[in-house]
């Protein structure tokens, strides 16, 4: 391995580069992250070319520009403190631009610096944006102002970054070049044959070319660079699936005994037919346990379309042939969903499934005896959240663990339920279709069963968009279908009002609401309540003691009502379309005819009538994703940003589809060798921040 990793430079705390006080390192800390290599990898959004209008003649308000002037006058105000007095410098190009005035102004600096750094006669470099004022010529506050020998400290092609509160620019770009200045050779994970194919240079010289542009276009999404950072995510990507795949994978025998036929049996006394779809699901999943390789599947619905009793079928065969399974879902209401709902479900069989939350959760001599009965082996269908990994949960025989809405989840908690048991069958669902790049990406070899049929009798869910301009004639409409007995979802894209943007809050729509209906109930449900107050507020509105449920995404997944049949999306135009697809499904459980209002504020943009028209149109999630990832790319497919899927910060499908085969079969050719090349794995799990699967690293 070579010095630079034995000594684990980028790996190092930023707080070793001069200037990265406490301050500073904490706005590091909740921003872009505390080792070098995070800030090494802390990108330009885009480059700049500060040298494209060098004249002051030839240049247009709003356009940057980059001349050289010489200082005739100055006005420097002493008034520091006081707001908004303008110091001002009088200067006159040089050249071609010799009798064209630009003034230099500043707002609140201290006069001494100004006194000293403009002297009458001293030429300088000044770049910023170009203003008029009273018909002259001005740059305010001005990006760059240096002496003419040294106009080299003024780049070509300047990289700009996005800025955090306590953090300039000057500073970012000096502890940058501070880095690099100290950047040895990194060892190369890519083969030559795919660095020329891809025409890709080496890691440590992209981030140096990254940060020290020589194009306007070299910080671009589809640059070389960036390509080469997408290819570098996507290939750590895949050896941590490959990982995952040597964790669970087994030479001995996993056969789940054929002889049993308790899934026939429980389908046959259900209340209604599968559909053709799940029936083939169930099949799959059969064939995968019955197999002498634990499962590894992918289970994704629209929807509405019954993941939850093929997952059940699935726990039946694993628990009849002695074995014990468990369901892992990402919050505590969609846990307890499935719970009453698998519950109900075996209500005619002697199987009693047990549920796992947090030890905060339940009482202390409850969960111990359920704990005991999971150890010992006596409880075989157990349901819960994150609590199913945790260390005090242990099992007697686990053979199958089903992980729903598993966006919710990283691959590490995959490996950590896996690690649970011996040959571990795992399936992993989402209810939020993933268009087919997103999963070759993020599931490998993973085989893949879709459900895109509904049950029959399920009614369409009628969509309309309405705009925020017409909300009294909505509301008159609304407190007529109440009448008639409808039940409402109400969801804001935030919490509280704020003074920073104008999105409609709950705090102000509850107000709105409870004006024009004050003797109705209405229930609120957001991120920020205490489990038991938000619990509450659902209930309560499940039951019929509040006819509107006013809340945030939270009730995305895991609330199913069935008598709730209107479901009105507020500034519905900032969700992602897959989101959107997901709210409107909580909705159209019931025997109703339901209906989800998508409110759009005015002055839409094109794009955004036709993402809303997408949804409106069509009702196929899977149709709706693939849409969602073209108009809005992958990190909105999910609706949130710290889901499982949206780990990529350079990966750009828009980009970047073509680099997934080939990131594939390079993961193949580099773990084949995973002995020999470790270094190269380690080095690029490290810098992907995927420490957590190199104690796994070999099986």
């Amino acid at each position: 391995m070579s010095s630079y990793f034995q000594n684990n430079y980028i790996l190092n705390s930023i707080q070793s580069i001069k200037g990265i006080g406490p301050k500073i390192y904490k706005v590091f800390e909740d921003k872009i992250g505390t080792r070098i290599i995070d800030l090494l990898l802390y990108t330009p959004y885009k480059s700049i070319d500060r040298f494209k209008n060098h004249t002051i003649k030839n240049a247009r308000k709003g356009e940057l520009l980059t001349v050289e002037v010489e200082v005739v006058e100055t006005n420097i105000k002493k008034s520091y403190y006081k707001k908004r007095i303008p110091s001002k410098i009088i200067t006159f190009g040089t050249n071609e631009d010799k009798n064209k005035r630009l003034d230099i102004v500043y707002f609140n600096l201290f006069s001494n610096n100004l006194n000293n750094t403009f002297k009458i006669g001293n030429k300088f470099l000044v770049s910023g944006k170009l203003e008029i004022y009273n018909g002259t010529c001005q740059i305010t506050h001005p990006d760059y102002v240096v002496p003419l020998e040294k106009k080299g400290l003024i780049p070509e092609f300047d990289p700009i970054y996005k800025l955090y509160k306590g953090i300039k620019k000057r500073n970012l770009v000096n502890f940058i070049q501070d880095a690099l200045r100290s950047l040895p050779k990194i060892p190369e994970w890519i083969s030559k044959k795919t660095l020329k194919e891809l025409k890709l240079i080496s890691f440590e010289h992209t981030l140096i070319r990254i940060h020290n542009p020589k194009e306007d276009s070299d910080n671009d999404p589809d640059s070389f660079l960036l390509r080469r950072l997408a290819f570098d995510e996507l290939l750590a990507n895949y050896i941590k699936l490959k990982i995952l795949k040597d964790k669970i994978s087994s030479k001995a025998s996993n056969i789940i005994s054929k002889k049993y036929n308790i899934n026939k049996q429980f389908i046959s006394n259900l209340p209604f037919k599968l559909t053709d779809d799940q029936k083939n699901a169930i099949k799959e999943i059969n064939d995968d346990l019955e197999n002498f390789k634990p499962m590894l599947r992918l289970l994704q619905g629209d929807v509405g379309c019954g993941k939850t009793i093929v997952a059940l079928c699935s726990m039946l065969k694993v628990i009849d042939s002695g074995c014990q399974a468990v369901l892992m879902a990402p919050t505590e209401v969609l846990a307890k969903q499935h719970y009453e709902t698998i519950k109900e479900f075996l209500k005619d069989t002697n199987i009693n499934p047990v549920l796992i939350l947090g030890q905060t959760r339940v009482k202390k001599d409850i969960l111990t005896e359920n704990l005991n009965s999971i150890y010992k082996g006596t409880s075989k269908l157990i349901i819960g959240t994150h609590a199913l990994i945790s260390k005090n949960t242990e099992y007697n025989n686990l053979k199958l663990a089903i992980i729903d809405e598993q966006h919710r989840f990283g691959v590490n908690q995959r490996i950590a339920i896996a690690e649970k048991g011996s040959d571990v069958n795992l399936l992993v669902m989402t209810a939020t279709p993933i268009p087919r790049s997103l999963a070759l990406t993020c599931y490998g070899d993973m085989s893949i069963t879709n459900l895109k049929q509904k049950p029959k009798g399920r009614k369409t869910i009628e969509t309309s968009m309405i705009s925020s301009k017409r909300i009294n004639e909505l509301l008159d409409g609304l407190k007529r279908k109440i009448k008639e007995g409808s039940f409402i979802y109400w969801i804001c894209p935030t919490i509280e009002e704020s003074e920073d943007n104008n999105l409609m809050s709950i705090e102000e729509r509850f107000k709105k609401l409870k004006k024009k209906f004050p003797n109705l109930d209405i229930s609120i449900a957001h991120g920020k309540q205490k489990p038991e107050e938000r619990n509450l507020s659902i209930y309560n509105f499940k039951i019929g003691k509040s006819k509107i449920l006013l809340a945030t995404t939270v009730v995305e997944v895991g609330v199913d009502i069935t008598d709730a049949d209107i479901i009105v999306i507020e500034c519905s135009n900032r969700y992602g379309l897959s989101q959107l697809h997901q709210l409107r499904g909580r909705v159209g459980r019931g025997l109703k005819k339901s209906n989800c209002i998508l409110l759009y504020e005015h002055n839409l943009s094109n794009l955004a009538k036709l993402r809303l028209k997408t949804l409106k149109n069509n009702h196929d999630g899977f149709l709706i994703a693939e849409e969602d990832l073209v108009l809005r790319g992958p990190g909105e497919i999910l609706g949130t940003k710290q889901s499982g899927l949206n780990s990529f910060r350079f990966v750009n499908f828009k980009f970047h589809n073509n680099l997934i085969e080939i990131a594939k079969n390079e993961s193949e050719l580099i773990y084949k060798n995973k002995q020999k090349d470790s270094d190269k794995i380690k080095s690029l799990l490290q810098i992907y921040q995927s420490n957590n699967f190199l104690k796994n690293l070999g099986g």
